[in-house]
């Protein structure tokens, strides 16, 4: 399985599905997901620990998608190639209500 995006609806999928045993390839444009909200030091940790349990391709974006009967195929934008059964768009939220002030 794909997952676009890194975040933690991203990431909280991504162990779930870890976790039942399926191959999983997160993929995120930024380089350590998750800095903005969780700051450097644990974004940074984070990401460490995305690597030791997943497949992840931080700082890249997919460039081509291909589809077949049983699979999706990406190719990013470094020209390495991901194939899947499913994947999985979880690219952030929006809150319901404005912050306060």
């Amino acid at each position: 399985m794909i997952i676009l995006g890194a975040g933690l609806v991203a990431a909280e999928t991504a162990s779930l599905l870890h976790q039942a045993r399926h191959g999983i390839a997160l993929l995120s444009r930024s380089n350590t997901p998750g800095r903005t909200a969780l700051g450097d030091l644990v974004a940074q940790r984070v990401a460490d620990l995305h690597r030791t349990h997943v497949s992840t391709y931080f700082a890249r974006q997919p460039v081509a998608v291909r589809l077949s009967d049983a699979h999706i195929g990406l190719t990013l934008d470094d020209g390495t190639r991901l194939d899947a059964d499913l994947v999985i768009a979880a690219n952030g939220t929006a809150p319901s209500h404005c912050s306060p002030g």
